[in-house]
């Protein structure tokens, strides 16, 4: 099979919630202190999503973060020397990409 494609990561992009809870909001919470929480986790905060916030809306944002600048996506999944195309089209078209190809 004659491949005249390359493939590379082009982008990385992230996204955190917005809303930060810290071991000073846990020591309202329950019987604990800062400093026990860092002493056996390392943790000083967390993110936490607003209760009706899907997780897919952080993945478009970080999506459309990575892919500044990129003009195609190709994927496809291959199993037994058969290509099935993925799931990533869907996905793209919510993040409103104009160049797919599968």
């Amino acid at each position: 099979m004659s491949n005249n494609c390359s493939y590379g990561i082009l982008g990385i992009g992230s996204c955190l919630p917005e809303k930060v809870l810290t071991n000073q909001d846990w020591e309202k919470m329950v019987d604990t202190t800062d400093e026990w929480i860092i002493k056996r986790t390392g943790i000083s905060e967390r993110r936490v999503l607003e209760q009706n916030q899907p997780t897919h809306e952080l993945g478009i944002k970080a999506a459309k973060m990575a892919l500044e600048g990129v003009n195609n996506i190709g994927t496809c999944l291959y199993f037994n020397n058969r290509p099935f195309t993925s799931r990533s089209g869907s996905f793209y078209k919510k993040i409103e990409g104009e160049y797919f190809y599968n």
